[in-house]
């Protein structure tokens, strides 16, 4: 999995890419550390890179949604309209914990194919 964090003003995005599974749980622990450093009131994870979660994967992105709710900040995600991810994320009413926000196909139409 590749990561890469951005904050701009109140609003810190972790955008993610690869697979998402049980391995990647030491990467999230400085995903968790970066987020609290950069602090901000919305934190957005972007999974429209992401080709693969399993049930392992949906629990590291409540780690984070812990931690941001912990400090009082809200927490959403982008996903894609298809593909094995929406299908994980629908199967487990992951939205229903965590607000989908975006659609990954929306914003590669706004931004003229530039993800």
């Amino acid at each position: 999995m590749d990561y890469r964090i951005s904050s701009n003003g109140n609003k810190t995005e972790v955008n993610l890419a690869g697979r998402l599974t049980f391995d990647e749980n030491q990467q999230f622990r400085e995903i968790i550390t970066e987020i609290a450093e950069l602090g901000g009131s919305q934190t957005i994870l972007d999974l429209c890179n992401v080709e693969f979660i399993d049930s392992a994967g949906l629990g590291l992105l409540l780690r984070i949604k812990a931690e941001v709710e912990r400090v009082g900040n809200t927490v959403g995600m982008k996903v894609s309209t298809g593909g094995q991810v929406k299908d994980m994320i629908d199967v487990a009413h992951f939205e229903q914990l965590i607000p989908i926000i975006s659609d990954c196909a929306l914003i590669l139409a706004q931004s003229g194919g530039l993800l």
